[in-house]
């Protein structure tokens, strides 16, 4: 038996459709994952996959409205209608797996369903009556939530790790684009506490932006989407737009574009959303982080940051993004800080990768640490034996 993504070709390119043998796609999964691959022929389907089993069947046709009614839930922090349609969608989506036995779910989502946040979906309507986002069953709580763009780019080669060099652009705007200060705060911590180099201002324009030699790039800019027409979306630098058609390679392996709503794009049945994610990952970069509404400058920036610090404590880039999203809503000062609105917005697409940061960090602690621990023994020793050859020299004047 062979998998092909038969529903997620472009019927407009002349290509061969690629299939995958599903004895081989499954060898990829650990006991503990599952993959959902969700599309579109007309009604909505869903194929779960795991390393020993195969299940497929149609979804609720509710699933399009539900999907909607939770998107301007979370945009107008509507509590009640949020709790019926984050609990409705997981009914949906997960009524009929088993997920108990597992620990993360890997969503390959398609057509509408790509804007849709998984982490936020209710498990239960466990504490709902307390009226507090903090106490509520979100799936994130319990499972790691892994996005693939397609099965075809499912970990094709080995987990990799990569040196933590990030640099941080903060372009200023034209009047008519609001400023983002948090952004500049969030540029000058990573630089102080993770090296990282600044690119503010003037410097914050396409040439550093495309010929970086950073391993993370990270953007804090604007950016307007048209979910009708692909070229007219474009994000902002120094003076210069950067539209879809115009994205180049670069040697990033992580592109972070921290602008309002720069996961969306226009999404077509079948080919899934064309737009700056599909853009970046052709171009070459295995991973890439977008927002899927217009963020808030603060919180967004308060999440990336723990983003980065749980990168820098060994995790991946999913386990990364999941823990952040968890300690948003932990730390959340009161109900509306937790709302999903302010943590459920980011998601990384592609290759999960690790990054080495604390080790370099720790062996070069090591090696200035010792250098200057046997400096010290030197000097010390020198000095000691300097004044126990002018004692001896006069004890033997004194005789």
């Amino acid at each position: 038996m062979r998998y092909y993504d038969y529903f997620k070709h472009n019927k407009n390119e002349n290509k061969i459709f690629k299939t995958i043998p599903l004895k081989s796609f499954q060898k990829k999964l650990k006991d503990d994952e599952i993959f959902i691959d969700y599309f579109n022929s007309g009604f909505s389907h869903c194929l779960i996959i795991t390393n020993s089993d195969t299940k497929f069947f149609r979804l609720d046709d509710k699933i399009r409205d539900e999907t909607e009614k939770i998107d301007k839930s979370i945009l107008s922090f509507d509590y009640l209608s949020f709790v019926e349609s984050g609990d409705a969608l997981f009914q949906i989506l997960f009524s009929k797996i088993k997920l108990n036995k597992y620990k993360r779910i890997i969503v390959s989502p398609q057509y509408f369903l790509e804007v849709l946040p998984f982490e936020c979906l209710l498990k239960s309507k466990k504490n709902c009556e307390q009226n507090d986002y903090r106490k509520l069953d979100y799936l994130v709580k319990t499972h790691e939530i892994e996005y693939c763009l397609s099965p075809l780019f499912f970990r094709n080669s080995k987990p990799k790790s990569y040196d933590f060099e990030i640099s941080v652009f903060t372009p200023n705007f034209p009047k008519t684009f609001s400023s983002l200060p948090f952004s500049k705060l969030f540029a000058k911590k990573v630089n102080k506490e993770m090296k990282g180099k600044i690119f503010d201002g003037k410097k914050a324009d396409l040439v550093n932006f495309h010929h970086n030699s950073s391993t993370i790039l990270h953007l804090n800019s604007h950016s307007i989407i048209d979910n009708q027409n692909a070229e007219n979306s474009f994000i902002l630098f120094k003076n210069k737009r950067l539209n879809v058609s115009e994205v180049k390679p670069n040697r990033a392996k992580l592109i972070v574009l921290n602008t309002c709503s720069s996961g969306n794009g226009v999404i077509r049945a079948g080919d899934g959303s064309e737009g700056f994610l599909k853009s970046f990952i052709y171009k070459g970069n295995p991973t890439v982080m977008t927002n899927l509404w217009a963020v808030d400058d603060k919180k967004s920036n308060e999440l990336f940051y723990s983003f980065y610090k749980f990168l820098d404590e060994g995790k991946s880039t999913v386990m990364a993004l999941n823990s952040a999203k968890r300690t948003a809503i932990e730390k959340a000062i009161n109900s509306k800080s937790a709302s999903p609105y302010y943590w459920g917005a980011p998601r990384v697409v592609g290759e999960e990768i690790n990054f080495n940061y604390s080790t370099q960090g720790f062996v070069l602690y090591l090696i200035l640490f010792g250098s200057a621990t046997v400096l010290i023994f030197i000097m010390a020793y020198l000095y000691s034996k300097k004044k126990g050859d002018k004692r001896m020299s006069n004890y033997h004047q004194n005789l």
